[in-house]
């Protein structure tokens, strides 16, 4: 923009030099001392005598370019400074006189004036506007990197927390392995905490390739699978037992009328469900339960719900409680935070096209409902291992 402002005022004042040029050479040549051209004076000296325009500045005319016409006959075109003001002057022989025309050239200044002011504004709006666009294109540019920065952070976080619970059973169920061969007790159960414990280590790795593939929770790279809800919940109340025994919680599933079918990816649908149990366990005093429910809601969906009878919370704090790292005014542990797994639970049942809700009162426990679309295949009897130690099943 500067080098085409540049241009423009550089043309500009060449057409009107080109143009005094043109007005002062036809004035000589075609007007009269009595009527110049607007702008312009004549003035002739003819054999010692002047005469000239009237209203000619004073100091014209301009002696040296006068006398040198005289003498040598050649065209003079000066610039001369008068009081403030610019004259563009042409003297030259007219027969035997010597005539000398007079631009004023300040309407001419006025215009290159307003040209530049013009051309500085432009100067100043082009100067914002390739900030702005520098600005948003930078914006634009940086946004990618930006995403994926945060996506990171969010990685990072997501794996943190999915990993935490299931190292806690891992280490609670290798405490269990250590006192129960520390005391000779006998070999079945020892089988049976050493089976639990290489099933946790599966699953621990299950969840790491689940969130290493970056896949969406509700679809893997082979369609969704069936997924027995009743058989999940009664799974994954045997893995917490060890901790709830640990904790005096009493920890019990019960499975109402069925079928428990629904479509999705049972890694992810553990998870959500290990969310809502480790969130149950952390806000249940000792002497406490916890209860897990499963049954058929109607025709069309399945139902999950977690039910404790620890602290509870407001009800005005039930849509909180599924943003990350929600903060509780009760609670007993970790700061009264809920953390990343109710809002990672609530991502797991979304994408699985069902809804989570949350239902408590100060003091009067809580109650968290997973309602999911049920899958219609022919009839499944359902079939719920040996009852693990430490939880009952009830129907």
């Amino acid at each position: 923009m500067a080098f085409i402002g540049i241009v423009v005022y550089a043309a500009m004042l060449a057409m009107q030099h080109a143009s005094e040029e043109r007005d002062l050479r036809y004035a000589i040549r075609r007007d009269s001392v009595t009527s110049p051209p607007g702008c312009a004076w004549l003035i002739v000296e003819r054999a010692g005598r002047t005469t000239a325009s009237p209203g000619t500045p004073p100091g014209f005319p301009w002696r040296p370019a006068v006398d040198r016409v005289a003498a040598h006959g050649t065209p003079v075109t000066v610039t001369v400074a008068r009081d403030g003001t610019r004259y563009r002057v042409l003297t030259e022989r007219r027969g035997g006189a010597v005539v000398q025309a007079v631009y004023d050239e300040r309407f001419q200044a006025e215009d290159r004036d307003c040209l530049l002011m013009a051309l500085g504004v432009a100067e100043l709006l082009g100067a914002a506007a390739s900030v702005v666009a520098g600005a948003a294109l930078a914006h634009r540019a940086m946004a990618p990197l930006g995403e994926t920065l945060r996506r990171q952070r969010r990685f990072v976080t997501d794996a943190s927390h999915e990993l935490r619970a299931p190292l806690t059973r891992l280490h609670t169920r290798a405490q269990l392995l250590a006192r129960t061969a520390g005391r000779d007790e006998a070999a079945e159960q020892l089988a049976a905490e050493a089976a639990r414990l290489a099933q946790g280590t599966r699953q621990l790795g299950a969840v790491i390739d689940d969130i290493l593939r970056s896949a969406r929770v509700a679809a893997q790279s082979g369609g969704p699978s069936t997924v027995d809800l009743a058989e999940l919940a009664a799974q994954t109340v045997a893995e917490e037992d060890a901790r709830a025994a640990q904790g005096a919680v009493s920890l019990d599933v019960a499975i109402g009328p069925g079928p428990h079918l629904v479509a999705g990816a049972e890694c992810a649908l553990r998870r959500a469900l290990t969310a809502l149990l480790d969130n149950a366990l952390r806000h249940t005093p000792r002497g406490g339960s916890v209860v897990v429910a499963v049954a058929a809601h109607g025709h069309a969906s399945v139902r999950l719900s977690v039910r404790d009878t620890g602290t509870g919370f407001p009800p005005e704090a039930a849509q909180r409680l599924f943003e990350r790292f929600a903060r509780g005014d009760h609670g007993r542990s970790e700061g009264n935070g809920y953390g990343l797994g109710l809002a990672l639970a609530r991502e797991v049942v979304t994408a699985h096209r069902g809804t989570i809700t949350a239902d408590s009162e100060p003091g009067g426990g809580a109650t968290f409902t997973i309602t999911l679309p049920a899958l219609r295949p022919a009839p499944v009897r359902l079939r719920i291992g040996r009852r693990a130690p430490g939880h009952r099943v009830v129907s």
